[in-house]
């Protein structure tokens, strides 16, 4: 996963170029070892498939989706 700064945030993605047609989803410090950060549906899809076997970093990466 790549990661850039963005108007001083930064975000995390993937792939050559930023989604810009959504907002970012900051994923605020936690516990489930998940770097803090703004993070594009790509990098959310990447998330999710990087923690598929961790029942407890695929709730919390929901929460952030719900929130």
């Amino acid at each position: 996963m790549k990661s850039a700064t963005v108007d001083g945030k930064k975000v995390f993605f993937e792939g050559n170029i930023i989604d810009k047609s959504s907002s970012p989803i900051y994923i605020p410090e936690n516990e489930v070892g998940i770097d803090e950060g703004y993070y594009t549906n790509s990098g959310i899809v990447t998330l999710l498939r990087m923690h598929k076997n961790e029942p407890e970093t695929i709730q919390f990466i929901a929460d952030m989706l719900e929130e």
